[in-house]
Protein backbone atom coordinates (compact mmCIF):
# COMPACT_ATOMS: atom_id res chain seq x y z
CA UNK A 1 0.00 0.00 0.00
CA UNK A 2 1.14 2.89 -0.98
CA UNK A 3 -0.34 6.57 0.26
CA UNK A 4 -0.24 10.36 -0.32
CA UNK A 5 -0.55 12.82 1.38
CA UNK A 6 -0.30 15.99 -0.83
CA UNK A 7 -0.69 16.69 -5.27
CA UNK A 8 -0.57 18.81 -7.80
CA UNK A 9 -3.88 18.89 -9.18
CA UNK A 10 -7.23 19.95 -8.17
CA UNK A 11 -9.18 18.73 -11.15
CA UNK A 12 -7.87 15.18 -11.62
CA UNK A 13 -5.84 12.61 -9.88
CA UNK A 14 -1.95 13.59 -11.14
CA UNK A 15 0.02 13.46 -8.31
CA UNK A 16 3.88 13.84 -8.77
CA UNK A 17 6.52 13.68 -5.42
CA UNK A 18 9.73 14.56 -6.23
CA UNK A 19 9.57 12.49 -9.65
CA UNK A 20 10.29 9.55 -7.49
CA UNK A 21 6.48 8.85 -6.98
CA UNK A 22 3.51 9.55 -9.17
CA UNK A 23 -0.15 7.98 -9.23
CA UNK A 24 -2.43 8.72 -12.33
CA UNK A 25 -6.10 7.93 -12.72
CA UNK A 26 -6.71 7.08 -16.03
CA UNK A 27 -9.20 5.46 -18.78
CA UNK A 28 -7.65 2.50 -21.04
CA UNK A 29 -10.10 0.08 -22.63
CA UNK A 30 -13.08 1.77 -21.10
CA UNK A 31 -12.37 1.13 -17.97
CA UNK A 32 -11.04 3.09 -14.59
CA UNK A 33 -7.73 2.39 -13.90
CA UNK A 34 -4.56 3.80 -11.53
CA UNK A 35 -1.33 4.38 -12.89
CA UNK A 36 1.72 3.76 -9.99
CA UNK A 37 5.13 4.73 -10.62
CA UNK A 38 7.35 4.44 -7.73
CA UNK A 39 11.42 4.05 -6.81
CA UNK A 40 13.32 4.12 -3.73
CA UNK A 41 16.83 3.85 -2.86
CA UNK A 42 18.45 3.10 0.18
CA UNK A 43 22.14 2.44 0.56
CA UNK A 44 23.18 -0.19 -2.03
CA UNK A 45 19.54 -1.06 -2.72
CA UNK A 46 16.83 0.38 -5.29
CA UNK A 47 13.93 -0.63 -5.93
CA UNK A 48 11.65 0.80 -8.45
CA UNK A 49 7.89 -0.30 -9.62
CA UNK A 50 5.48 0.44 -12.44
CA UNK A 51 1.80 -0.87 -11.86
CA UNK A 52 -1.34 -1.02 -13.15
CA UNK A 53 -4.20 -1.07 -10.65
CA UNK A 54 -8.01 -1.99 -11.83
CA UNK A 55 -10.86 -1.76 -9.22
CA UNK A 56 -12.49 -5.00 -8.83
CA UNK A 57 -14.74 -3.64 -6.39
CA UNK A 58 -17.02 -0.18 -5.78
CA UNK A 59 -16.07 2.70 -3.47
CA UNK A 60 -16.43 1.37 0.36
CA UNK A 61 -17.54 4.35 1.77
CA UNK A 62 -16.30 4.39 5.30
CA UNK A 63 -18.72 4.99 8.13
CA UNK A 64 -21.42 4.26 5.50
CA UNK A 65 -21.56 7.36 4.15
CA UNK A 66 -18.06 8.33 4.07
CA UNK A 67 -18.56 11.55 5.90
CA UNK A 68 -17.07 11.72 9.55
CA UNK A 69 -17.67 14.80 12.03
CA UNK A 70 -14.20 15.81 13.73
CA UNK A 71 -13.03 18.06 16.20
CA UNK A 72 -13.75 21.88 16.29
CA UNK A 73 -16.61 21.57 13.56
CA UNK A 74 -14.28 19.85 11.31
CA UNK A 75 -15.12 16.67 9.11
CA UNK A 76 -12.78 14.08 6.91
CA UNK A 77 -14.12 12.46 4.19
CA UNK A 78 -13.54 9.27 3.85
CA UNK A 79 -13.87 6.11 1.21
CA UNK A 80 -11.37 2.49 0.14
CA UNK A 81 -10.75 0.71 -2.38
CA UNK A 82 -10.12 -2.84 -1.32
CA UNK A 83 -9.75 -4.96 -4.00
CA UNK A 84 -7.52 -4.35 -7.63
CA UNK A 85 -6.27 -6.12 -9.91
CA UNK A 86 -2.54 -5.67 -9.80
CA UNK A 87 -0.32 -6.10 -13.14
CA UNK A 88 3.12 -4.55 -13.98
CA UNK A 89 6.64 -4.73 -12.93
CA UNK A 90 9.05 -4.59 -9.77
CA UNK A 91 12.60 -4.01 -10.33
CA UNK A 92 14.85 -5.07 -7.43
CA UNK A 93 18.52 -3.08 -8.20
CA UNK A 94 19.23 -5.60 -11.50
CA UNK A 95 16.40 -8.07 -11.10
CA UNK A 96 12.75 -7.42 -12.80
CA UNK A 97 9.77 -9.46 -11.57
CA UNK A 98 6.42 -9.44 -13.31
CA UNK A 99 3.69 -8.81 -11.30
CA UNK A 100 0.28 -10.23 -12.30
CA UNK A 101 -2.55 -10.18 -9.42
CA UNK A 102 -6.23 -10.37 -9.59
CA UNK A 103 -7.95 -9.37 -7.80
CA UNK A 104 -4.55 -8.38 -6.14
CA UNK A 105 -3.46 -7.77 -2.65
CA UNK A 106 -3.40 -3.75 -3.68
CA UNK A 107 -5.41 -1.43 -1.56
CA UNK A 108 -5.84 2.02 -1.60
CA UNK A 109 -7.26 4.25 0.86
CA UNK A 110 -8.41 8.37 -0.28
CA UNK A 111 -9.34 10.54 3.50
CA UNK A 112 -9.32 14.25 2.69
CA UNK A 113 -10.96 17.42 4.80
CA UNK A 114 -10.50 20.30 6.90
CA UNK A 115 -9.57 18.39 10.33
CA UNK A 116 -6.24 18.53 11.98
CA UNK A 117 -4.70 15.90 13.66
CA UNK A 118 -1.61 16.93 15.21
CA UNK A 119 -2.28 17.33 18.75
CA UNK A 120 -3.90 12.90 18.34
CA UNK A 121 -2.60 10.05 17.28
CA UNK A 122 -4.02 6.66 15.88
CA UNK A 123 -4.16 3.10 14.81
CA UNK A 124 -4.84 1.66 11.67
CA UNK A 125 -5.47 -1.77 10.18
CA UNK A 126 -6.50 -2.52 6.76
CA UNK A 127 -7.30 -6.09 6.97
CA UNK A 128 -7.98 -8.64 4.33
CA UNK A 129 -9.37 -12.47 5.49
CA UNK A 130 -9.23 -15.35 3.46
CA UNK A 131 -13.10 -15.91 4.16
CA UNK A 132 -13.28 -12.41 1.90
CA UNK A 133 -13.93 -10.49 5.18
CA UNK A 134 -12.17 -6.85 4.68
CA UNK A 135 -11.74 -4.73 7.68
CA UNK A 136 -10.69 -1.30 7.85
CA UNK A 137 -10.40 -0.64 11.53
CA UNK A 138 -8.99 2.48 13.07
CA UNK A 139 -8.38 4.01 16.79
CA UNK A 140 -7.86 8.16 17.09
CA UNK A 141 -6.56 8.77 20.71
CA UNK A 142 -5.38 11.73 22.65
CA UNK A 143 -1.45 12.69 22.64
CA UNK A 144 -1.32 13.66 26.36
CA UNK A 145 -3.03 10.80 27.85
CA UNK A 146 -3.81 8.12 26.03
CA UNK A 147 -7.55 8.10 26.11
CA UNK A 148 -8.96 7.06 23.09
CA UNK A 149 -11.53 9.91 21.72
CA UNK A 150 -13.03 8.10 18.41
CA UNK A 151 -12.73 4.72 16.40
CA UNK A 152 -14.38 2.53 14.32
CA UNK A 153 -14.72 -0.80 12.29
CA UNK A 154 -15.74 -0.79 9.15
CA UNK A 155 -16.63 -4.53 7.99
CA UNK A 156 -17.50 -5.53 4.58
CA UNK A 157 -18.96 -9.75 5.72
CA UNK A 158 -18.21 -12.84 3.37
CA UNK A 159 -22.23 -12.60 2.77
CA UNK A 160 -21.24 -8.59 1.69
CA UNK A 161 -22.98 -6.78 4.31
CA UNK A 162 -21.67 -3.71 5.70
CA UNK A 163 -21.46 -3.34 9.04
CA UNK A 164 -20.08 0.31 11.18
CA UNK A 165 -18.88 -0.61 14.65
CA UNK A 166 -18.22 1.63 17.24
CA UNK A 167 -14.56 1.79 19.22
CA UNK A 168 -16.96 1.49 22.39
CA UNK A 169 -18.29 -2.27 20.64
CA UNK A 170 -14.45 -3.76 20.09
CA UNK A 171 -10.93 -4.62 21.98
CA UNK A 172 -7.84 -3.67 21.22
CA UNK A 173 -5.14 -5.28 23.04
CA UNK A 174 -1.37 -4.18 22.61
CA UNK A 175 0.70 -7.45 23.73
CA UNK A 176 4.04 -6.94 22.35
CA UNK A 177 5.91 -3.91 21.56
CA UNK A 178 9.34 -2.74 19.33
CA UNK A 179 11.73 0.18 20.86
CA UNK A 180 13.06 1.82 17.68
CA UNK A 181 16.67 1.80 18.52
CA UNK A 182 17.27 5.26 16.91
CA UNK A 183 14.45 7.34 18.03
CA UNK A 184 13.49 5.57 21.43
CA UNK A 185 9.97 5.18 20.48
CA UNK A 186 8.12 2.24 21.35
CA UNK A 187 5.60 0.68 18.51
CA UNK A 188 2.74 -1.62 19.78
CA UNK A 189 4.46 -5.01 16.51
CA UNK A 190 1.39 -7.55 17.95
CA UNK A 191 -2.24 -6.80 18.49
CA UNK A 192 -5.26 -9.10 19.85
CA UNK A 193 -8.45 -7.35 18.47
CA UNK A 194 -11.61 -8.60 18.92
CA UNK A 195 -15.64 -7.76 17.59
CA UNK A 196 -17.67 -9.91 20.10
CA UNK A 197 -21.32 -8.36 17.61
CA UNK A 198 -20.12 -10.23 14.86
CA UNK A 199 -17.71 -12.86 16.15
CA UNK A 200 -14.22 -12.00 14.88
CA UNK A 201 -11.62 -12.42 16.88
CA UNK A 202 -8.14 -11.90 15.41
CA UNK A 203 -4.12 -11.28 16.19
CA UNK A 204 -2.18 -8.88 13.93
CA UNK A 205 1.48 -9.45 14.22
CA UNK A 206 4.21 -7.15 12.45
CA UNK A 207 5.91 -10.05 9.74
CA UNK A 208 9.27 -7.29 10.83
CA UNK A 209 9.82 -4.64 13.47
CA UNK A 210 12.09 -2.43 11.63
CA UNK A 211 9.00 -0.86 9.56
CA UNK A 212 9.19 2.63 11.33
CA UNK A 213 9.23 5.73 8.50
CA UNK A 214 9.86 9.22 9.50
CA UNK A 215 8.54 9.21 13.37
CA UNK A 216 5.10 6.74 12.64
CA UNK A 217 4.79 3.13 11.96
CA UNK A 218 3.39 1.68 8.95
CA UNK A 219 3.66 -2.13 7.68
CA UNK A 220 3.30 -5.38 6.94
CA UNK A 221 1.35 -7.74 9.40
CA UNK A 222 0.49 -11.73 9.15
CA UNK A 223 -3.25 -12.22 10.60
CA UNK A 224 -4.87 -15.29 12.44
CA UNK A 225 -8.24 -15.84 14.49
CA UNK A 226 -11.58 -16.92 14.07
CA UNK A 227 -14.96 -15.62 12.69
CA UNK A 228 -18.43 -17.43 14.06
CA UNK A 229 -16.01 -20.23 15.46
CA UNK A 230 -14.29 -20.77 11.99
CA UNK A 231 -10.73 -20.48 11.46
CA UNK A 232 -9.43 -17.72 9.44
CA UNK A 233 -6.19 -16.09 8.13
CA UNK A 234 -4.97 -12.95 6.06
CA UNK A 235 -2.91 -9.98 6.02
CA UNK A 236 -2.98 -6.41 7.08
CA UNK A 237 -1.25 -3.19 6.36
CA UNK A 238 -0.85 -1.11 9.69
CA UNK A 239 -0.17 2.17 10.75
CA UNK A 240 0.69 3.53 13.80
CA UNK A 241 1.28 6.80 14.87
CA UNK A 242 3.25 7.38 18.17
CA UNK A 243 1.72 7.69 21.64
CA UNK A 244 3.38 7.22 24.84
CA UNK A 245 2.71 3.59 26.04
CA UNK A 246 0.85 3.49 29.19
CA UNK A 247 3.65 3.57 32.76
CA UNK A 248 2.85 0.04 33.08
CA UNK A 249 4.23 -1.42 29.83
CA UNK A 250 6.74 1.44 29.84
CA UNK A 251 7.97 -0.40 33.48
CA UNK A 252 7.86 -3.56 31.77
CA UNK A 253 9.02 -3.15 29.09
CA UNK A 254 12.09 -1.05 30.59
CA UNK A 255 12.61 -4.45 33.16
CA UNK A 256 13.53 -6.46 29.86
CA UNK A 257 15.73 -3.89 28.23
CA UNK A 258 17.86 -3.38 31.61
CA UNK A 259 18.24 -7.11 31.98
CA UNK A 260 19.01 -7.20 28.10
CA UNK A 261 20.94 -4.31 27.64
CA UNK A 262 22.32 -3.47 30.88
CA UNK A 263 20.58 0.12 31.89
CA UNK A 264 18.84 1.25 29.28
CA UNK A 265 16.27 3.99 30.34
CA UNK A 266 12.57 4.81 28.46
CA UNK A 267 11.81 8.40 28.99
CA UNK A 268 8.14 8.19 29.28
CA UNK A 269 7.39 11.90 28.98
CA UNK A 270 8.88 11.69 25.18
Amino acid sequence: MVRFYRGNSTDKLNIILKNDYSLQKKVQQGKEVYLLKAEGRQKNTVLKFNLTLEPQASFFLINENGLMPMADNTNSYYYSIPHFKTTGTLKLNDKTYQVNQNPGDAWMDHQWGDFNLDSNGWEWFGVRLNNGIVANIFLIFNFNDNNVIGGLANLILPSGEKRFISYQDMEVIREDYWLDPVLSILYPTTYKINIPSIGLSFTNVAVFPEQEKHGYWEGYCEVSGSYNQQEVTGFSYTEIVYHNPTLSVLASFESKLRAEEGGFKLDPMR
